[in-house]
């Protein structure tokens, strides 16, 4: 048996697609606050290591990821701004698709930079854009269809084993949406993973289990169907810092 608490429908508005952009709509439910965040990001700013930066490859456990800015020119219009985005954490923007289109801002700002871990790539981080924290500022900004200043920073990647040793519980609050490709962890509840002492942390994104990837759902169902299941996790420092406070 499977036992998590999920909530699916109200994150079906944060994703954002580089073709229609769905209405967007927030509560006090799903958004921690930028104030919050914006205080956490300060504080792991003036403490996180600056190690060199790895490539997004689920096989590797780099650790955490210098930030990096990234600016886009206004695009024609915000449904083309060329990412699709996944906000199911509350705080950032994180990065699932980076349109090839070469007439959208996202594919522009690729082709004119020469260090891959300056480019736009599935997996990123946009943690503030123009200098505006938290979820909900992050999506009135995709939409506002300006020129924006981004703050990205790659993903720091961990596989994570989860031994059940007979509880049915796995304890694990997910947020995620129909269309999306990750189960983001909102709270550590009573149950295997605590009781495991697996590292999973509230605000890790949970890209893959058991080496499936895929849509959202995909992802649930081989959660639940899996004894010990081995989880791919992608965790960004200030996204911890904020769920922590």
């Amino acid at each position: 048996m499977f036992a998590c608490c999920c909530s699916e429908d109200k994150q079906e508005v944060d994703i954002i697609y580089a073709g229609t952009l769905p209405e967007v709509s927030t509560s006090s439910e799903t958004y921690i606050g930028s104030e919050k965040f914006e205080k956490a990001f300060k504080d792991v700013a003036a403490t996180s290591p600056e190690p060199q930066l790895t490539k997004y490859n689920s096989k590797t456990v780099p650790d955490e990821n210098p930030t990096f800015l990234v600016y886009l020119e206004e695009p024609e219009s915000p449904e083309k701004l060329g990412l699709h985005l996944d906000l199911s954490d509350g705080e950032t923007a994180y990065i699932l698709h980076v349109s090839q289109n070469s007439d959208q801002p996202a594919a522009k700002w690729n082709a004119t930079v020469q260090e891959e871990h300056q480019k736009l790539a599935p997996g990123v981080y946009i943690i503030s854009i123009n200098n505006k924290f938290g979820g909900s500022n992050l999506t009135d900004l995709v939409q506002s269809g300006k020129k924006m200043s981004m703050l990205c920073r790659r993903p720091s990647l961990r596989r994570v084993k989860v031994s059940r040793a007979g509880n049915t519980n796995l304890g694990l609050d997910l947020q995620f949406a129909k269309r999306g490709r990750v189960l983001t962890v909102t709270r550590i509840l009573e149950g295997a993973v605590k009781e495991s002492g697996a590292e999973i942390l509230p605000g890790d994104r949970i890209l893959e289990v058991d080496g499936v990837q895929g849509i959202s759902e995909d992802l649930l169902k081989t959660l639940s169907e899996s004894l010990n299941p081995t989880l791919v996790l992608s965790r960004c420092p200030e996204v911890t810092a904020a769920y922590a406070m």
